[in-house]
This record gives structure tokens, C-alpha cells and sequence, in this order.
């Protein structure tokens, strides 16, 4: 039977055969510890979310700053034309990290990317952008009204 103390805390852990058994001493370090690992365990989750309301990853940009995602349901794509939906993110003090999407064929099940670059046709092409609105934008060289989009931007935040 061995035992050990946990990081030098009240709590001693012995140590039988396959068994493992936690000897409290005094206070409730467990308590706290499962708390902590809960919530690191809840953002984890978070983190896979994808979601029209902003969303906290467990990514952290090259400054040291965390990551956010939002998806941007554009609906119907637009015909030779721009398209601009409210990002709902203050561009002017947040920094866009990446932007990236998808759209789909109303009456089949063509999917492609977002941007989406055509190298034997530009015109069928379609670009993606922020605007100086804070707006997404889309842009489309063809028809593509028959098309469904969302676009995903994940960006940092000013420390406050």
C-alpha cells in the first residue's frame, strides 16, 4: 500500500492494488478540484459549438487573446450581386482571425465551400469579405440565388 499526498495538500491518497482511496485530512480540496475540472470541461464543449450567438473557443490567437465564433446565416445566395448581413462584431476594435462557409443546392445535394474559386470559370466564383459596416459580404459572379449559405467568422476581442 503506498501513499501519496496530492500537491502537498490535505488530501492523502493510498494506494491498494487496483483500489484508490482519497483520505481527507480537513476542507473540501476535492470539491473545489471537480468544480475547476467541470468548468474547464463545460468550455472544452463550448468550444466545438457552432452557433448564430457568439461563441468562446478554447483557441487562443498568437497574442495571447481568445478566440470567438459566430455563424452568419445568409439564406438565399445573391444573383451576380453582393450580399451584406450584419455581423453583429465590432470590427473596428476586434481583429478577424478566419472566414470560412458553406452553401448548398436548394433542389439537389451540391455543397461546396465558401470562398469558392473556379479556376476554369471565374464568373462562377464567390467571394467573401467584411465590409467597413461590420458587415459579411457576399459576392457572386453568377446566379446563385438557388443556393443556401452560412458563413463562419471567428475573431478576437479588445482586452478590456
Amino acid at each position: 500500500m503506498a501513499k501519496n499526498l496530492v500537491n502537498g495538500s490535505n488530501i492523502e491518497v493510498i494506494e491498494s492494488g487496483n483500489n484508490i482511496s482519497l483520505d481527507f485530512t480537513s476542507g473540501n480540496s476535492l470539491e473545489v478540484a471537480i468544480t475547476q475540472n467541470t468548468n474547464d470541461i463545460e468550455e472544452i464543449k463550448d468550444a466545438e459549438v457552432y452557433s448564430t450567438s457568439e461563441v468562446k473557443t478554447s483557441k487562443v490567437w498568437i497574442d495571447g487573446k481568445s478566440i470567438y465564433r459566430k455563424v452568419i446565416d445568409f439564406g438565399a445566395l445573391p444573383d451576380t450581386t453582393q450580399k451584406t448581413v450584419a455581423s453583429g462584431v465590432d470590427f473596428s476594435t476586434a481583429f478577424l482571425v478566419k472566414m470560412y462557409g458553406v452553401c448548398k443546392h436548394s433542389g439537389s445535394n451540391v455543397c461546396f465551400a465558401l470562398p469558392f474559386s473556379n479556376p476554369a470559370t471565374l464568373e462562377y466564383s464567390i467571394m467573401l469579405n467584411i465590409d467597413n459596416q461590420n458587415n459579411v459580404v457576399v459576392t457572386t459572379g453568377t446566379d446563385r440565388t438557388e443556393y443556401t449559405g452560412y458563413v463562419i467568422i471567428e475573431y478576437t476581442k479588445p482586452t478590456i
